[in-house]
């Protein structure tokens, strides 16, 4: 049941960025973003914190709504080590123009995750639902931002595009 939910989810969220997308034909752009993340409920039993490694594929110059990628590589250690790749598709929402030197814009994203957990004498895999979602500024070659993503993980990013 939670698998075909997931699906259906995924599959809504693609098409509607799809469509989103098609208004207009503007190029796509590729933006590389590393970071550093934190739990987003800090735990004094479980105070984990690591890094972000990202790749952004994106519809650019759109005027309010626009399709969005990110493969996603998270590591975050305490007593246990935490890996997660997130492959996502979603939307971006830009708060301003596309002739403005500042955008601003909410992304929301969504996709599977596959997420490692280890320890001193275990090692756990799942594969589940994945998420991302933040708010960002960008300029022509950087990107700027504060993201919340699976699992359950804060990152400040910071990205270059290409």
């Amino acid at each position: 049941m939670k698998r075909r939910i997931f699906l259906t989810l995924w599959l809504i969220f693609g098409l509607v960025s799809f469509a989103f997308g098609q208004l207009e034909e503007p190029k796509a752009k590729l933006t590389l973003t590393n970071g550093y993340l934190r739990q987003v409920v800090p735990d004094p039993f479980e105070e984990f914190q690591g890094f972000h490694m990202g790749l952004n594929y994106f519809k650019n110059n759109v005027k309010r709504l626009g399709w969005d990628s990110q493969l996603s590589i998270n590591f975050a250690t305490d007593y246990e080590t935490r890996f997660a790749i997130t492959p996502l598709v979603g939307g971006r929402i830009y708060f301003n123009s596309p002739e403005r030197k500042h955008r601003y814009f909410f992304n929301l994203l969504t996709g599977p995750a596959l997420i490692l957990f280890g320890g001193d004498d275990y090692t756990e895999t799942q594969f589940t639902f994945g998420y991302a979602g933040g708010i960002h500024m960008s300029t022509k070659q950087w990107q700027f931002g504060l993201s919340i993503e699976r699992p359950e993980i804060i990152i400040f990013k910071i990205g270059f595009t290409l």
